[in-house]
């Protein structure tokens, strides 16, 4: 099970722009009103089906359980450059933490249910 899926690339001025999946941990905690992230993850998402042809078994079942979270970038190349593999994965890390606080925000309240009777 990998991390970085790289896609297609396309010409982008000197480089490649290449379409890349990103395959982001879903944190196992829970929201203020005791639903898991995942389980937020999976009512969030109408489609858990991978963007990837053939993907692994174990991955599409974590992309269904709301274990892993499927992001499309884009990755852009430089011929001068030499450093690919560690800024892709920088990409990446980077990505990752800017997910995972939000999913923090964007699930705190998924699944509260109140009463506007006082």
């Amino acid at each position: 099970m990998a991390d970085i899926h790289i896609l297609e690339g396309t010409r982008s001025g000197a480089g490649i722009a290449y379409r890349v999946v990103f395959h982001i941990p879903v944190p196992d905690v829970t929201n203020e009103a005791g639903v898991s992230y995942q389980q937020a993850v999976v009512q969030a998402k109408a489609d858990t089906r991978s963007v990837l042809t053939g993907i692994d078994s174990t991955e599409q079942a974590k992309l269904d359980s709301g274990e892993l979270w499927e992001e499309v970038v884009t990755f852009r190349t430089h011929p001068a450059r030499k450093d690919d593999a560690e800024r892709l994965k920088a990409l990446y890390e980077e990505t990752k933490t800017r997910l995972q606080k939000e999913f923090a925000e964007r699930f705190k309240y998924t699944g509260l249910t109140l009463s506007a009777k006082t």
